[in-house]
């Protein structure tokens, strides 16, 4: 009997396995008990971002950090790829700040791993912009404009990035400011 594996196979422990397929079976149950066969995961780390990441004490150890231009939206100043786990930031943009940019693209990043939780908050990042005007209106502007790839991408995504990047712990509701505060340990140095 053949045991078809996918081309790319994640391994709970952290390993890839590329180009195994239609093995029989005693032959991928070889394979994957052998953890000389399998190459550990890596990441591309460019070291201007890399810098940032250490300042802001954020972990980037399980994501890709590429200073350059996002293929597909070339204007944008930074941008996360779920589908890549990767973030860029655009070299050709002057950044005022580029920790607070940095740190919004990194909670897309958490936002991405963590679904369940993050999912969790939206009623509370719908009555943050639904009290706000000017939030809700940027929302909007975000959803219907060219930063949002993806048709109907949800309004709570971003907010959820800006919330925990450009307000202060006394314009959230607590369970969304223990969030933010414990995924970005540096945040009150946004502000």
């Amino acid at each position: 009997m053949n045991l078809k594996l996918i081309t790319l196979l994640l391994v709970v422990t952290g390993t890839i396995i590329v180009g195994v397929s239609n093995l029989p079976e005693s032959t991928a149950t070889q394979l994957l008990s052998k953890p000389s066969l399998v190459a550990p995961i890596s990441y591309r780390h460019d070291s201007q971002l890399v810098e940032v990441m250490k300042r802001l004490d954020l972990d980037y150890s399980k994501v890709n950090l590429i200073y350059g231009q996002y293929p597909d939206y070339p204007d944008a100043q930074a941008y996360y790829s779920g589908e890549t786990n990767t973030m860029y930031l655009n070299p050709v943009h002057d950044y005022a700040d580029t920790d607070k940019i940095v740190s919004h693209e990194y909670m897309h990043h958490y936002q991405h791993d963590n679904y369940v939780e993050v999912g969790s908050l939206h009623p509370i990042l719908r009555r943050l912009y639904s009290n706000d005007t000017a939030l809700y209106e940027r929302m909007v502007s975000y959803r219907d404009g060219v930063n949002c790839p993806v048709k109907g991408c949800p309004i709570a995504h971003e907010t959820f990035a800006i919330a925990c990047t450009e307000l202060a712990d006394n314009s959230l509701e607590p369970k969304l400011a223990d969030v933010c505060n414990r995924v970005l340990p540096n945040r009150t140095a946004l502000f």
